[in-house]
């Protein structure tokens, strides 16, 4: 488990993409809504946000795809597992 104690790196996209699933399941295009509703943030390519943010967060293991046997399914949605929901509540 991570304390407020603990260093740990991540990019501003994968804090950004933390903050925003919370405790949720998104779909890309949900999490792309709160993008540009929150962040002022809108991505031409929802294949360069899967690449640039989603991949690398999911590679660090804070993000799981809820259908992970199958990463185009029609339905996927992303969601933090236990590591990105500790990491989350480091941040202030």
């Amino acid at each position: 488990m991570l304390s407020a104690h603990d260093s740990v790196q991540v990019s501003v996209q994968v804090k950004m993409l933390i903050i925003c699933i919370d405790d949720k399941e998104f779909s890309v295009d949900e999490i792309l809504e709160v993008y540009k509703q929150v962040y002022k943030q809108v991505y031409k390519s929802k294949w360069y946000f899967k690449k640039n943010t989603i991949q690398p967060a999911i590679t660090e293991g804070y993000v799981e795809m809820l259908y992970s046997e199958n990463p185009n399914h029609p339905k996927q949605k992303y969601r933090l597992t236990e590591k990105g929901l500790a990491l989350k509540e480091t941040f202030s």
